[in-house]
């Protein structure tokens, strides 16, 4: 399965792909929304996890694209993200986080990706502001 990470500090990215790696799951890293539009557009992604903040937006706005294309994400945040500023029913993943939280919500994305069912609870995103 393959798992776009959307981080722009580099050990965390690096962690983040190691562990994805040893799960059996093949990542695709940006560090850029840019970069990930990239990854988008000429790869295939099964999955992708988003951080919130970016030096050229937030993760948000780039899961308006990937409610369209029905790919399963989750947030990830260092901070609070306040309520309302994300589509209802998306996951988060709160920094600093460890391999085992990591692999559940894999698993959770995976399963809900085979049912074909993820998009059913979530809302258009608006807008993220966690106050970083």
């Amino acid at each position: 399965m393959r798992v776009l990470v959307v981080e722009d500090e580099p050990v965390i990215a690096i962690n983040i792909q190691a562990t994805l790696l040893d799960l059996g799951y093949r990542p695709f890293a940006a560090a850029t929304l840019a970069a990930a539009a990239d990854i988008l557009e000429h790869s295939h992604v099964d999955i992708a996890l988003l951080d919130v903040r970016l030096p050229d937006g937030d993760g948000c706005s780039l899961g308006h694209k990937l409610v369209e294309r029905s790919i399963p994400f989750a947030l990830m945040s260092g901070t609070e993200i306040l309520p309302g500023m994300i589509p209802v029913g998306t996951p988060i993943l709160h920094k600093p986080f460890g391999s085992a939280e990591l692999t559940n919500l894999l698993s959770n994305l995976a399963e809900q990706r085979d049912r074909n069912d993820y998009m059913a609870g979530l809302k258009k995103p608006r807008r993220c502001d966690s106050g970083e």
